[in-house]
């Protein structure tokens, strides 16, 4: 079904003024990645070390079925990241705040000086 969304999507994208923002796993499934490659948009990976990322993930960790315990989660991000770095662009966020990752986000897109986060 993911995968069925994600064709659909797209096929309907204004590529000039979207962003879309997957799921962790969405990356994991071959079909996907397939389709994400062929469609020759960008690709960001936005990465922090695991136990930032960890800290920002527990306020919603009752709605996230893969957040179990730290353990757990170390366990999926160090499954998921080897991946998630062939085929992307990375995007360190460790103690950066929103407007500098999209800063460097916009350069890393040849979008520096445009007015691209309105």
């Amino acid at each position: 079904m993911e995968h069925n969304e994600l064709r659909s999507l797209l096929g309907e994208l204004d590529t000039a003024n979207t962003v879309v923002s997957l799921g962790g796993g969405a990356w994991m499934q071959s079909a996907n990645t397939a389709l994400l490659r062929s469609a020759s948009l960008p690709v960001l990976f936005l990465d922090a070390p695991v136990e930032e990322l960890w800290q920002r993930c527990l306020p919603e960790q009752k709605a996230r079925p893969l957040l179990q315990g730290e353990e757990a989660f170390r366990e999926l991000y160090a499954a998921r990241r080897k991946a998630y770095a062939e085929g992307t662009l990375l995007v360190e966020t460790q103690g950066r705040s929103i407007d500098e990752v999209a800063s460097q986000i916009q350069l890393l897109l040849g979008l520096a000086g445009t007015n691209a986060t309105t």
